[in-house]
């Protein structure tokens, strides 16, 4: 899997539903500062509808195959 720029990955969480109404899913990968390694296998953009560039509130929600919310312990 190659990496994306910031502004690529913000430009997606802009983009909330598909054509047919559906919740967009992806999966996120990423490394904490501390060197761990997250992966959300599929999830869904979640916050409030702004302009996600203009803004720093955004933020990604952990869902199962009928994107139903999953409990991240």
């Amino acid at each position: 899997m190659e990496a994306i720029k910031l502004s690529t990955v913000l430009s997606e969480l802009d983009e909330k539903v598909l054509p047919d109404g559906t919740q967009k899913t992806f999966s996120v990968k990423f490394v904490k500062k501390n060197g761990e390694l997250v992966y959300y296998p599929r999830c869904v953009s979640c916050g409030l509808n702004l302009n996600l560039k203009a803004n720093a509130m955004r933020g990604v929600r952990l869902v199962d195959r009928n994107i139903n919310s999953l409990k991240v312990l």
